[in-house]
């Protein structure tokens, strides 16, 4: 199953902001990478795009961020 981070699951009011920023202010390339990069995931309890489009932003980027061989991702000043 592919996971799909950027289609909110939830209501605008509770989407993190910093989610908004990602999914609507021109990081398209961004996107395109985690997008990618999360079609190897294995959402084990099915929460994870709901945690990362929400109050676990910040927690559900970060196996992203540092998954092996994209330590390249951890240099994009989008992640400091």
């Amino acid at each position: 199953m592919t996971i799909d981070l950027f289609t909110p699951v939830v209501p605008n009011d509770r989407l993190n902001l910093a989610f908004k920023g990602l999914a609507h202010r021109g990081f398209e390339l961004a996107r395109h990478i985690l997008a990618d990069i999360a079609a190897t995931f294995n959402d084990k309890d099915g929460n994870f795009v709901k945690e990362f489009q929400t109050t676990g932003f910040d927690a559900r980027h970060t196996p992203i961020v540092n998954c092996p061989g994209r330590t390249w991702l951890r240099l994009s000043p989008l992640w400091r």
